[in-house]
């Protein structure tokens, strides 16, 4: 279903565990033939720990712990012993999401791709509350064909 700016909404979730590190530069990429576009996906996310219920802004690519100081959340971990006292996020579960507005004219081509040049070491991805796949190595880059994700979705 398109919204008032004749544009799609796509929910995407990010989970990541392991030092709760999200470094991600995403952009969706249509290929079409020798013609590749690119849509960068860098603003507009928003973090939370995955047992609250509370979203807070997030900067991408980043990590969790300068988005949880930005906050206020936790204090420098490179001041004092401050360290001690952050050892917790690396054990928690963080979910970080946003909305991918696509465009009519991206969906004409026949392949579209969801590209991160960096996930954290163990991360799971979600395309409209759908698990997409699952990554295992934070020193690559990842990429998932998703065109089958817009011809389930009934488009008016």
């Amino acid at each position: 279903m398109f919204d008032r700016s004749g544009l799609w909404p796509i929910r995407a979730h990010f989970i990541r565990r392991l030092l709760a590190q999200v470094m991600l530069g995403p952009v969706l990429i249509n290929g079409v033939t020798a013609q590749t576009s690119c849509v960068p996906l860098s603003a507009d996310w928003s973090f939370r720990q995955a047992d609250d219920q509370r979203w807070y802004s997030a900067e991408v690519p980043g990590v969790v712990h300068t988005d949880l100081m930005r906050h206020g959340l936790i204090p420098d971990p490179y001041v004092n012993f401050n360290a001690d006292s952050v050892q917790w996020i690396e054990n928690q579960d963080w979910i970080y999401t946003r909305t991918i507005n696509v465009d009519r004219a991206l969906l004409k081509n026949e392949h579209i791709d969801l590209v991160f040049k960096g996930l954290d070491t163990f991360a799971e991805v979600y395309l409209n509350d759908e698990p997409l796949c699952k990554a295992d190595n934070m020193f690559r880059s990842w990429e998932w064909p998703i065109r089958r994700c817009y011809d389930a979705a009934p488009m008016n």
